[in-house]
């Protein structure tokens, strides 16, 4: 399959998906200075580099090997080759592995979509916060309201990001952080998550490095 973009079948009921998901929301700002956009990239690297789901020197033509003889649902991040994107994510599809590109505006990451979903699909600070989203959201969309745009225009194929494609294995430390990570209802709002677990203050400094669950 070639790249392929987002599309929404039914938008009352993804929107009530997202409310039971509570992503954080996000608003593109119309200008930002250099020095916010280098802190909003530099802490978006720092957070990939943490993945061991990032390839950062894999191709498409690669990913579509790797993910070739993969389940369903496996998926891996990788360098964008579209000079416009910094970030496509690879995913196997009940068709074959494919791909889609990860925009960047204003300070904030998005799944390329359908036309006219720009404005309605969710917008997120970094890209783990985006991957992390849709993985949470494909699982508990029984019903396949989120689909895959081919270019022949065919909307057919949900969304599935089940497992990341690992290229190496997790630290023990960090295993053990995502793990912390998935018992946290708020884990984006330290006040009412990590910062009330009765651990050391430097280990509540690690958990906050790092808020998700892959």
């Amino acid at each position: 399959m070639s790249p392929t973009a987002i599309s929404i079948t039914d938008m009352k009921s993804y929107r009530d998906e997202l409310k039971s998901n509570k992503p954080v929301y996000y608003v593109p700002r119309e200008r930002i200075d250099s020095q916010d956009e280098f802190y909003i990239l530099s802490r978006n690297d720092s957070l990939v580099n943490h993945c061991a789901w990032y390839y950062p020197e894999c191709s498409s033509t690669e990913a579509r090997k790797l993910l070739k003889s993969a389940d369903v649902g496996t998926f891996l991040l990788r360098n964008s080759s579209d000079p416009k994107c910094l970030f496509s994510l690879s995913v196997k599809t009940q068709r074959g592995p494919t791909s889609v590109r990860i925009k960047y505006s204003g300070g904030l990451f998005q799944l390329d979509c359908e036309d006219g979903l720009s404005g309605k699909l969710p917008k997120f600070e970094n890209v783990v916060s985006l991957v992390n989203f849709h993985s949470t959201l494909s699982k508990n969309d029984k019903e396949n309201k989120c689909l895959w745009l081919e270019p022949s225009g065919k909307k057919s194929l949900p969304v599935l990001l089940h497992k990341p494609k690992l290229r190496k294995p997790d630290s023990l430390k960090h295993l053990a952080r995502m793990a912390v990570n998935a018992c946290q209802s708020d884990i984006h709002i330290p006040e009412i998550s990590t910062d009330l677990l009765p651990i050391p203050q430097c280990l509540k400094r690690y958990l906050r490095d790092y808020i998700y669950r892959l």
